[in-house]
């Protein structure tokens, strides 16, 4: 369980907004997974934008993913994954985990752990370089493909991903992806101060690099779909990757670890709350990106 928190993970903003029940049982479900103390660590972190992204698939699919061919680019952990397949939807998943070796002591556990996890659970797990080898699966056998945060790690164009996710898109299928917003409001700050946007230099520099190569605008993002012969049908950025707060920074005494209660404890957890009410009205200065889009019926 979560230091503050008796229950685990819990949802702290729900006098702000209702998730769909779904989304809610769902992500909780599959949150709860984890190992305690990988949800200390990594889960809690985004569990926000987990019930999110599954609030908008949801709102794309009224009828609910039950009996759904879904598969989900670049998985990671896999939280995803297994709300979708405890709705119902026979998931495959893809990624090549290297972010999560056994040098890398990634906060969301170890590639063993996190493919054992998803097929216990149901989910097809596919290890390769889809950039590489391809996403898997025979042309139109998906209903539903999702790719959450990985297209700004590509080091080319996700020109040739879309074009995939369209072919593998059965007529009327649905597309989900997100990214970061390049326009947010802490990149526009830090370039108006003669700071870079991007991840440090260093880090860049440095061989296996995970970071961010690209990251994109909302019009970008809809064009790039849409270029790809898919109709984007929602459009929509969001600030609830930052609505948990992180407890202990990474140091000798152990682990960063986060809660998804949202504390005004350092500095920084007030700047982000700053930011947070500065782009309440304005939202092309938040965080992520998210579009849904559809592969068009075939004409009579």
């Amino acid at each position: 369980m979560l230091e503050g928190e008796p229950n685990g993970l819990r949802n702290r903003w729900r006098w702000l907004r209702r998730w769909h029940p779904q989304a809610q049982e769902a992500a909780d479900w599959a949150c709860r997974q984890f190992p305690p103390q990988i949800q200390r660590r990594g889960v809690a972190r985004a569990y926000y934008e987990y019930l999110w992204q599954l609030d908008e698939i949801l709102k794309g699919h009224p009828g609910g993913v039950a009996g759904l061919e879904a598969l989900d680019v670049g998985c990671g952990a896999g939280v995803v994954p297994l709300a979708l397949a405890r709705l119902g939807a026979r998931v495959t998943a893809m990624d090549r985990f290297d972010e999560y070796g056994q040098e890398q002591d990634n906060q969301m556990g170890r590639a063993g752990e996190i493919i054992a996890r998803l097929e216990r659970h149901g989910v097809r797990v596919r290890q390769g370089d889809f950039m590489a080898e391809g996403l898997p699966g025979e042309p139109e056998a998906y209903d539903l493909i999702t790719c959450f945060g990985v297209i700004e790690h590509l080091k080319e164009s996700p020109r040739e991903l879309f074009g995939q996710m369209r072919a593998l898109l059965k007529p009327g299928g649905r597309v989900v992806v997100t990214t970061p917003n390049h326009a947010w409001i802490r990149n526009r700050l830090r370039l108006l101060a003669g700071r870079p946007a991007h991840d440090p230099l260093e880090a860049w520099w440095r061989p296996g690099f995970f970071g961010h190569h690209r990251e994109y605008t909302l019009e970008e993002l809809k064009n790039m779909l849409e270029w790809s012969g898919l109709r984007v049908r929602r459009a929509v950025t969001s600030n609830w990757a930052h609505a948990s707060s992180r407890l202990r920074r990474a140091s000798a005494e152990g682990p960063e670890l986060w809660t998804t209660r949202f504390r005004l404890h350092t500095a920084e957890r007030w700047l982000v709350a700053g930011s947070l009410v500065a782009t309440a009205p304005f939202p092309s200065l938040r965080y992520t990106l998210l579009a849904l889009a559809e592969k068009p019926e075939r004409r009579r």
